[in-house]
């Protein structure tokens, strides 16, 4: 029963990668390991450099690479600056770009959330640029924050845990900054919606799918 849904996913996904001038990517400026996997649940996968394998607990995670959750399943990869990013069930991101000052210090960061759900924080020092998620439908920026981010085929959805967000509608000037609590959605060829609070169910449901179980 898995498998139709996770190889719509990785479908999705690799059409995106094969059209990186009208998709969501940005080439690597270099390959190299950015993260680690410090926690899995259920059936996780990764595609690097064409292989598609299972990934196991303690693997690292490199520019470039798919990750693709099935249901029921989640991982975290964290930096060695303590950031970290949890990507929920039915996902699929690809950890774009990450880029370093010669002082360790992150300038840009950039992960492609091609479809699901994921939560992020950054810890240390500030990302002297900043650090996005991109979707089909947004661009969601911070330079210290932590926040959550789902995308589905027709709406981007965006909530701040911590900090302030930007978030920027896909191929438009329209911004909204979000502070804690706040959220908005983004429809596909839209503009987002003015900040608010959402409603207690839908916080829980987010955060609920976006954390150890």
């Amino acid at each position: 029963m898995r498998r139709p849904l996770c190889l719509g996913l990785l479908a999705f996904a690799l059409t995106l990668l094969a059209n990186p001038t009208g998709s969501l990517l940005f080439a690597a400026e270099e390959s190299g390991a950015i993260g680690q996997v410090t926690e899995l649940r259920g059936q996780v996968e990764t595609r690097r450099n064409g292989v598609l394998q299972s990934l196991s607990l303690g693997a690292e995670v490199s520019e470039g690479d798919l990750l693709r959750t099935g249901p029921g399943a989640y991982v975290k990869v964290a930096h060695e600056d303590g950031s970290w990013v949890f990507v929920g069930a039915d996902s699929a991101v690809v950890f774009s770009q990450r880029l370093l000052d010669p002082d360790g210090v992150g300038r840009k960061g950039i992960l492609t959330l091609v479809i699901g759900i994921l939560r992020t924080k950054l810890f240390g020092s500030p990302w002297r640029d900043s650090f996005e998620v991109k979707t089909r439908a947004a661009v969601a920026a911070a330079r210290s924050t932590e926040w959550i981010v789902e995308s589905r085929p027709l709406n981007t959805a965006v909530l701040v845990v911590e900090g302030e967000v930007a978030v920027t509608a896909k191929g438009a000037p329209d911004r909204v900054l979000l502070g804690p609590g706040m959220g908005t959605d983004v429809p596909l060829d839209g503009v987002p919606s003015p900040p608010a609070v959402w409603g207690e169910k839908r916080v829980a449901d987010v955060k609920a799918r976006t954390s150890p179980r």
